[in-house]
């Protein structure tokens, strides 16, 4: 059978796995196809000076502001995206217009949003809140990181923020930075987590990931500080409760180590708990990885059947 032949719900699949580029050309030589390619390049943001590059618009449109002029055309691709079975990746450029933004995107579509920036306290829960109003299926969540020192710094009102993160519906995926404690309970209520990373932890409270009960996979991306190794403090807790970790199937642990000597003794400290991991019925892996610029790391994962 001809490619051309091929029924057109079969060929908007393909379409949907294809990087922009051979989408580009595959459309200008298959008909039927030939509206995507148009609706990538009715999508193209004139008003900011410059073309987009069609890796931006497909096989996942990123969406992070619409200009009034090109609203219909941004939703005419986020349809033609959607039909494929593709996904929209969602970058906020502003709290304010966040919540049009979402209105844009098919209910059907899934997404995946990046909260990373500079947002005060009042900015971070509106973002949120605003993602929990447009119930839309959120299959990926990355929140970015409220210290101690930007709480302060930027007069974050905690308990607004975690009554927002309590209205989000079922995030499967979710990328959470460095948070205060009472972030990271709000957090463990969100429903339907399957696999969380989690980047420099400093303060995680391990008792949380008692209470995902959906949680299958969880990855800590560590740093191995100059003064002090503060990311014993963590594992050495994780160890203490294996035990009662039920739901969990793997844990990958990653330790950013700036020289050689921090790395050789980071994977001793590993090498030493490991028989500790596997009494409570754990299968551990220990290995290194170089870095060109930013030094080394040492990883360890843990898995086990449930």
């Amino acid at each position: 059978m001809r490619f051309h032949r091929l029924p057109k719900e079969l060929l908007a699949i393909i379409a949907g796995y294809l990087p922009a580029g051979d989408m580009i050309r595959l459309s200008h030589a298959t008909p039927l196809l030939k509206h995507i390619s148009a609706a990538m390049y009715d999508a193209r943001s004139p008003s900011m000076g410059f073309e987009v590059r069609p890796s931006l618009l497909w096989p996942n449109p990123i969406q992070n502001c619409v200009d009034g002029s090109e609203i219909a055309a941004v939703k005419r691709l986020l349809n033609v995206a959607n039909q494929c079975g593709s996904f929209a990746i969602v970058k906020p450029a502003s709290a304010g217009t966040f919540p049009q933004l979402l209105k844009h995107i098919p209910g059907s579509m899934p997404i995946q949003v990046s909260l990373s920036g500079i947002w005060t306290g009042s900015q971070y829960a509106h973002l949120i809140r605003a993602l929990a109003d447009s119930n839309l299926r959120v299959a990926f969540l990355e929140l970015f990181k409220l210290t101690d020192f930007l709480v302060k710094l930027q007069g974050v009102n905690i308990p607004d923020v975690v009554s927002a993160i309590g209205r989000l519906g079922i995030i499967p995926c979710l990328l959470v930075d460095e948070m205060v404690a009472e972030i990271w309970y709000a957090v463990s209520k969100i429903k339907g987590v399957h696999t969380l990373d989690a980047r420099s932890p400093r303060d995680f409270p391990t008792p949380v990931l008692l209470d995902m009960k959906s949680l299958r996979k969880v990855r800590f991306r560590l740093e191995d500080k100059v003064r002090g190794s503060l990311y014993t403090v963590l594992i050495d807790d994780l160890v203490q409760h294996l035990a009662n970790l039920k739901s969990l199937t793997t844990i990958h642990l990653e330790v950013l180590c700036p020289v050689a000597v921090k790395m050789i003794l980071c994977l001793t400290y590993l090498e030493g708990i490991q028989g500790d991991v596997e009494k409570s019925g754990w299968r551990v892996t220990v290995d290194r990885r170089l870095l060109k610029r930013a030094g080394f790391i040492a990883l360890t994962s843990w898995t086990r059947e449930t």
